[in-house]
């Protein structure tokens, strides 16, 4: 299947979908597939918690990570300081982190960010 490009392509009915940044494998290569396989498991873990963060979290992390803007910059499009934005990017990124490596209960620091 052949990608366009990296980044987020849509979130559709609170589901994230991703585009795979990385090139088809060439068909006699399949040792290459692994490092696809993985990113796609991932990218699946990541989706499957992304609809438990608030919008704005989810909004964040795009615009740093997909978007590659400073904290600066995403304060100023979003109209708070740049020490909220890494708030809000830490709050986002931990929460992540609990869900992904499966701990049972959250961190005692996880009370809902807005």
């Amino acid at each position: 299947m052949a990608t366009d490009g990296f980044g987020p392509a849509r979130a559709r009915g609170g589901a994230l979908w991703f585009r795979d940044p990385t090139p088809p494998p060439s068909p006699t290569s399949s040792a290459k597939t692994t490092p696809r396989i993985q990113h796609a498991l991932d990218m699946h873990a990541l989706a499957a918690h992304w609809a438990e963060l608030p919008r704005r979290e989810q909004k964040i992390l795009l615009l740093r990570f997909y978007g590659d803007m400073t904290q600066a910059d995403i304060g100023h499009q979003l109209g708070i300081s740049q020490m909220h934005v890494s708030r809000l990017l830490a709050h986002a990124l931990t929460h992540l982190r609990h869900r992904l490596l499966a701990t049972d209960t959250p961190a005692p620091h996880l009370a809902k960010a807005s």
